[in-house]
């Protein structure tokens, strides 16, 4: 008997930049509408003139990638590094 298991993307952690006129709650709210994702926490690292540096943490279950660089170019975000990802196996 062989047991199906689905995998995923559960956590990353991103580095990123963006213009200091995008709001981080609407980032944030763009960010929990995309599949799989069911957290996000956006903490401002750092201030200058134009810019603010982003930690972005991400959580849920097989999260998309791909939708989430869309939704960070949509919203003139630049992403950095990905300084961490989790990954995990849901049995089925």
């Amino acid at each position: 008997m062989s047991e199906e298991a689905e995998m995923g993307i559960s956590r990353i952690v991103i580095d990123a930049q963006k213009p200091r006129e995008i709001s981080i709650v609407d980032l944030a709210q763009a960010l929990v509408e995309a599949e799989g994702v069911f957290k996000v926490d956006i903490n401002v690292t750092e201030v200058d003139a134009r810019t603010e540096t982003l930690k972005i943490n991400i959580a849920g279950f097989a999260v998309d990638i791909d939708a989430i660089e869309d939704i960070l170019e949509e919203h003139s975000t630049v992403i950095r590094s990905i300084d961490a990802v989790s990954a995990e196996k849901k049995q089925l």
